[in-house]
């Protein structure tokens, strides 16, 4: 009998709980990168310096250029079944990042902060989290952003 319980309960959690864990995305507030430093030294070319320098980042990194107006590059990084897109607007010597679109990315208008509390609310988003009043996003895609960012200080330094 014990063992007939116990082998019921392993079914349960292979079956139903694992499968939710994986199929759910974690979203968060979609992070805000506003005249973000670029380059340090306010030099008469730092718009162009920028420029090569978020180049230089974005083929490190793997994004795509999918539009260069001079001050506005619309980049798209693919990785794996996802994809983001971006308008880097470069402002002298800082720039700022806005969301364009995303596949796969859990993107959301107004969400819920599904990462919001206890360990649960990653598997079992019903039970908690925290209403957002604004548009929220799978953690990686303020990682992908953070990485091109810092590339970006780097090369232009």
């Amino acid at each position: 009998m014990k063992r007939s319980i116990s082998i019921g309960i392993l079914s349960f959690l292979i079956f139903a709980v694992i499968p939710l864990a994986h199929a759910y995305v974690i979203s968060r507030p979609v992070p805000k990168f506003e005249d973000e430093i670029i380059l340090h030294d306010a030099a008469p070319d730092a718009t162009r310096k920028v420029h090569d320098a978020i180049l230089v980042a974005a083929t490190k990194y793997k994004w795509a250029v999918v539009s260069d107006n001079g001050n506005v590059l619309r980049l798209r990084l693919a990785v794996r079944r996802h994809m983001v897109e971006i308008d880097v607007r470069i402002l002298g010597s800082a720039v700022s990042v806005g969301y364009v679109d995303s596949i796969n990315m859990g993107y959301a208008e107004n969400g819920v902060d599904t990462a919001a509390g206890a360990d649960h609310c990653n598997y079992l988003p019903s039970m908690c989290g925290e209403k957002v009043l604004g548009a929220v996003i799978h953690p990686n895609y303020g990682k992908w952003v953070r990485n091109l960012l810092i590339a970006a200080r780097t090369a232009a330094n």
